[in-house]
């Protein structure tokens, strides 16, 4: 009989995934969001702009516990999901993926939250939460911030 492993399921984690990503790679992220942003504010969107900016959401969403940004919050995030579920519905009707300018309002909050967890959070971290953005962004269903949002404010139940 072999001896139980004692510790590490995983090898350890190197220096480069203990520490935050390099700022020039932090800095094209941001750049990528916040032109999409433009693009979707100036009438040049497109629904894969659109996702680019969905992701901020839930990112910064799954994010909220790491405390990164002190102006993101549950409400904020849910709000900003409202938006673009709001456009989508409006590029259905019309085939013109944009953005309002209150609604661009919502949307600059949440990528500077965004920005703030791509320059602090370790590589890991994100690497982590990114695996949980892609599973809320393959699920395709509108509201999703907004359910689970709903689903952390109702009081635990003690059984």
């Amino acid at each position: 009989m072999k001896a139980a492993r004692k510790g590490r399921r995983h090898p350890p984690l190197t220096r480069e995934w203990l520490l935050p990503l390099p700022p020039a790679h932090a800095r094209d992220i941001s750049l990528k969001c916040h032109m999409a942003l433009v693009a979707l504010r100036g009438e040049h969107g497109s629904e894969t702009l659109l996702m680019r900016l969905r992701t901020s959401v839930y990112l910064v969403f799954l994010a909220l516990d790491d405390a990164v940004s002190p102006d993101a919050t549950i409400d904020l995030c849910v709000d900003a999901e409202r938006v673009l579920d709001a456009s989508v519905a409006r590029a259905v009707q019309s085939g013109a993926w944009a953005l309002h300018d209150d609604e661009c309002a919502v949307l600059e909050r949440v990528l500077t939250a965004n920005d703030a967890c791509v320059a602090t959070l370790t590589r890991h971290r994100l690497a982590e939460l990114w695996r949980h953005v892609c599973t809320f962004a393959s699920a395709e269903q509108p509201g999703l911030v907004a359910q689970a949002a709903a689903k952390m404010r109702e009081p635990a139940v003690l059984h």
